[in-house]
This record gives C-alpha cells, sequence and structure tokens, in this order.
C-alpha cells in the first residue's frame, strides 16, 4: 500500500521542529487545530521515539487511505459491499485518486469500517 502524508499533515507540522518525540508532535498539530483525522494518523507514532524529520513522521505514521478518502466516506452505513461504498464516495463528490484507490478494493467483501476498507485496499 501507498505510504504518504497529506497536505493536511504537511500543513499541521509546518514550523515543527525537529527531532520531536509522539508529545510534541500532536501538541503542534492540535496548537494548528489539525483535522481529526491528521490527529488519529500521528496517535500511531512509537511513544518515545524521536523522529528526525517529515519523512519519519509519514512513514511511521503508516497512512494508507489518503484523508480524502476518510472525509467522503463520513456517513457511510455499513456493513457495505464495493459497489455501495463506490456509489457513496461517488455521490459525496469523491475525486479520481480518491476513486481509483476505492476501485482497487476486492469484491465479494463486506466492509465494516473505514479501517475495513483502507486496509484491503491493495497497493496500486
Amino acid at each position: 500500500m501507498a505510504i504518504y502524508c497529506s497536505r493536511d499533515v504537511f500543513e499541521a507540522l509546518e514550523g515543527l521542529t525537529f527531532p520531536a518525540d509522539k508529545q510534541k508532535i500532536i501538541s503542534h498539530a492540535s496548537a494548528q487545530d489539525a483535522p481529526e483525522a491528521v490527529i488519529i494518523a500521528l496517535n500511531r507514532l512509537q511513544e518515545g521515539a524521536q523522529y528526525q524529520n517529515m519523512d519519519e513522521v509519514c512513514e511511521n505514521t503508516s497512512i494508507v487511505c489518503s484523508l480524502e478518502v476518510y472525509s467522503v466516506l463520513q456517513g457511510l452505513e455499513y456493513p457495505a459491499d464495493k459497489n455501495a461504498i463506490l456509489a457513496y464516495a461517488e455521490s459525496r463528490g469523491a475525486t479520481e485518486m480518491a476513486m481509483e484507490d476505492l476501485r482497487r478494493l476486492p469484491r465479494g467483501h463486506r466492509y465494516r469500517s473505514i479501517g475495513d476498507i483502507c486496509s484491503n485496499i491493495p497497493a496500486s
């Protein structure tokens, strides 16, 4: 799966001085009024680890779904199959990039949550 940081993560951590630990990173993002999805992703960082730069933060948050996928699927009723997920995302105005990610979901599965969806999107 593709691991990357979204623009929201970069904006939330703009001006942060490295090295930084999890607490400093989350405190900085919170002070920047970062979206909840960014805080959730940053909570995946290891306690006690020192991150030397933004690349290390991105690698260790393991964001496998774009924040847009999270956002566009807010309110989706579960369980949902691939067709329902695609129709819902399209009705919410998902970008082509988000739709491409969702089209890679395996068929024949009923997804129980956004986490279930994200963990089943294969690498492009």
